[in-house]
């Protein structure tokens, strides 16, 4: 029986920004994620059933 299973490497940017405004009162924050669409998982698994 064999069986093997391959995943290709992953790899993703995310960024994040946060500014306090009032004497730290009040805070706005920015996220972005995945901020190349570049965050796909493959994997191949092969068995000898299939």
């Amino acid at each position: 029986m064999l069986n093997t299973s391959l995943t290709e490497l992953q790899y993703s940017v995310n960024l994040g920004l946060s500014k306090d405004f009032l004497q730290e009162k009040m805070s706005v924050t920015l996220n972005v994620n995945n901020l190349f669409d570049s965050q796909i998982r493959k994997s191949e698994t092969q068995t000898s059933s299939y």
